[in-house]
């Protein structure tokens, strides 16, 4: 425990006088005098200066006067937010956000939870006024501690510190915090454009880099402590995002090590290590990598983690995470890569928010939608591929689950590979295997037109279609294929109705043309 000392004349009865930190934050709070039993009133500014803010720069220190308190925006376990007016000077007054660090009443026109949540904050500090304004001191200082020395794009900028009453002032946030506009999403139906995804995630995670840098572990990251300046609407066809992180009040410093200790965080978005010690535990940076996978899940599903679910801090410990929809699947692997990444048990599998940063940033996070592993991917000779293509006409009635095509491998064993895909990723995987060991994939063709304008008497000029039909099994949409099995073509066309049986015919070619080949469906070469 820290004392302020006061001695009396030691002349006489020498005797000691202490004030304890606590009391001397309350009466800083309460804006009155200590008492000592031989020096009568004592201003707290003199004994314990720090408690008024006087250690810190002139211009951070506001007085009350200076600022103008607009009407409730927000609150939550820390206090209120109200919109404010700061005067700066007689000529400059700048919008800025008043995060009120006690009880204040939310004003006329507040929700009734509001002015319910003011009524028991007011009668819980009326129980305990000393722990309470303690709280309050250390929960300011802490802010003031994380933001007078940084400087970011994507974090909040400290205006100010307010003694009396106690508040900060952060710059203001015209669209206000993240989860009230994914709330709007939700209740509308719609999705956050890919783009959108890319732009939060990568600002926010250039942000927890920032800070990293600079030794800090944020511990809360989560949509209600992202604060944004431009983000679109639902179903806008604007993509333009800006968003900020803000609330340092449970960010700490990291140890010479690089850990840190203490129990903080939001329930769900916590991280293991932190859930299993009871904070009690070193841990890392890591911990914000954790809070990025759910936070990223947020943007994701337009819920919170764990949403309704019992018992979480068996289950989180056990390797329980989040669960996605079908849907939810369909978002491109890189994007749900990253956050499986971040939420891995084990910190050291984790990446650092500089790894982040560089996964989030690069073009192919919103853009490779999946990947596939070939077994021998050496003993592909040929490949043909097959996608549908829509006119202007049939993109007006396009219908998103419609999109699907394939690609189809000649292998050197005789086999070939058939992989289906749609506008999401991957569907299946089919082998269909030879009688020759000699067997090419020639191109495939989309139409009967497409096919006499391939030009089959390229390679034998009296090539006429066999009257034999041989069996085959169908594992493709695409209408038309054609299969070099050398020294003959194996020709399979499909009707427009995908139910009809496809028609299958062989075609002979003479040894001087069996090593035609075609590039990708495109350019026909006869050696």
């Amino acid at each position: 425990m820290i004392y302020w000392l006061i001695f009396s004349d030691v002349l006489t009865k020498q005797k000691l006088h202490a004030f304890t930190v606590e009391e001397c934050i309350l009466s800083a709070h309460d804006g009155i005098n200590l008492r000592c039993p031989v020096h009568s009133d004592i201003s707290v500014e003199d004994i314990a200066p720090d408690t008024v803010f006087l250690d810190i720069s002139g211009d951070y220190l506001i007085q009350p006067t200076s600022v103008k308190r607009g009407k409730l925006i927000g609150h939550g376990a820390f206090g209120f937010v109200f919109k404010a007016a700061l005067k700066i000077s007689e000529t400059n007054v700048q919008d800025a956000a008043l995060k009120m660090l006690e009880p204040v009443e939310p004003g006329l026109g507040a929700r009734a939870s509001s002015v319910s949540a003011y009524k028991a904050a007011y009668t819980k500090w009326q129980r305990d006024p000393l722990q309470n304004a303690c709280r309050a001191y250390c929960i300011c200082r802490q802010e003031l501690n994380v933001l007078a020395s940084l400087q970011h794009s994507h974090i909040t900028a400290l205006m100010g510190v307010c003694p009396r009453p106690l508040a900060l002032l952060v710059e203001l946030a015209p669209l206000g915090a993240l989860n009230h506009l994914l709330n709007n999403y939700q209740r509308s139906g719609a999705r956050l454009h890919l783009s959108v995804i890319q732009d939060t995630t990568s600002q926010v995670a250039k942000a927890l880099e920032y800070l990293h840098e600079h030794r800090i572990i944020y511990r809360d990251l989560k949509c209600e402590n992202v604060l944004t300046w431009r983000f679109p609407p639902p179903f806008s066809t604007i993509t333009d995002v800006l968003v900020k992180l803000g609330d340092y009040g449970i960010s700490r410093s990291s140890f010479p090590s690089g850990g840190a200790k203490g129990f903080g965080g939001t329930e769900g978005f916590m991280a293991p290590e932190i859930i299993r010690y009871n904070g009690e535990q070193e841990y890392t940076e890591k911990v914000d990598c954790f809070s990025f996978a759910m936070f990223l899940y947020e943007l994701i599903s337009l819920k919170l983690p764990f949403d309704g679910h019992e018992q979480l801090k068996e289950y989180v410990l056990d390797g329980g995470r989040p669960r996605l929809t079908p849907s939810e699947l369909l978002y491109p692997c890189n994007v749900l890569d990253v956050m499986v990444v971040c939420w891995a048990a084990q910190p050291v599998d984790r990446p650092s928010a500089s790894q982040i940063v560089s996964m989030t940033t690069a073009p192919e996070f919103t853009h490779l939608l999946d990947v596939i592993s070939l077994n021998d991917p050496d003993s592909v000779v040929n490949a043909s591929i097959s996608f549908p293509t829509l006119d202007d006409i049939e993109l007006d009635s396009f219908i998103e689950d419609s999109v699907e095509g394939e690609i189809w491998m000649s292998r050197s064993d005789g086999s070939v590979t058939v992989v289906s895909c749609n506008q999401y990723g991957w569907l299946d995987s089919k082998s269909i295997i030879m009688n020759t060991d000699r067997t090419v994939i020639l191109a495939i063709r989309s139409s009967y037109s497409e096919l006499w304008s391939f030009s089959i008497s390229r390679f034998l000029p009296t090539a006429h279609l066999s009257i034999s039909v041989i069996s085959l099994s169908v594992f493709t949409t695409a209408p038309l294929l054609i299969l070099v099995t050398l020294p003959s073509a194996l020709l399979l066309v499909k009707g427009d109705n995908t139910a009809d049986s496809p028609f299958v015919s062989s075609i002979g070619l003479p040894t001087i043309y069996s090593s035609a080949i075609i590039d990708y469906g495109q350019n026909v070469n006869c050696k």
